[in-house]
């Protein structure tokens, strides 16, 4: 609110636009980035007082069988890393031998990607942030 109480102005996104809404626009249920009503509660129960039924149930059914379904943590080539270097971070990231560790060093290098872990979505989250903190290219994908 500015020193008159009147409009106040708000910094929206990163082009800095400025939009005007009245003062005290919290107070009277206004938003202040889009003048829209703003409802107490939790989403789902302004939806069910709508009359429309909530798609919650089904999302979390999907985001249930997401989880359980093995993803993949697929390596890729880069002309910037050195084989060695790739092959220590398998071993000490991964947990890979020295032989396993150069054998998919090998493949990343000839066919340019390598799947390196198989298994649940958490744990091949954290393979990948792993890997991308060593500077090596990485992604996730779902398991055939």
């Amino acid at each position: 609110m500015n020193a008159n109480g009147k409009i106040q102005r708000s910094a929206v996104g990163d082009d800095a636009r400025l939009r005007e809404f009245p003062a005290g626009g919290r107070d009277r249920g206004l938003s202040p980035f889009s003048a829209a009503p703003v409802f107490g509660g939790v989403w789902g129960e302004w939806v069910e007082s709508a009359g429309v039924s909530s798609p919650l149930p089904e999302l979390e059914d999907e985001t249930k069988e997401g989880l359980e379904t093995p993803w993949n943590v697929v390596v890729y080539n880069d002309p910037v890393n050195l084989m060695s270097y790739v092959t220590k971070i398998f071993m000490k990231i991964l947990g890979f031998s020295l032989e396993k560790a150069e054998q998919h060093m090998m493949e990343v290098h000839k066919k340019g990607r390598s799947i390196v872990w198989s298994g649940e979505r958490e744990k091949a989250e954290f393979y990948i942030q792993q890997l991308h903190g060593a500077l090596l290219l990485a992604s996730l994908e779902r398991s055939l």
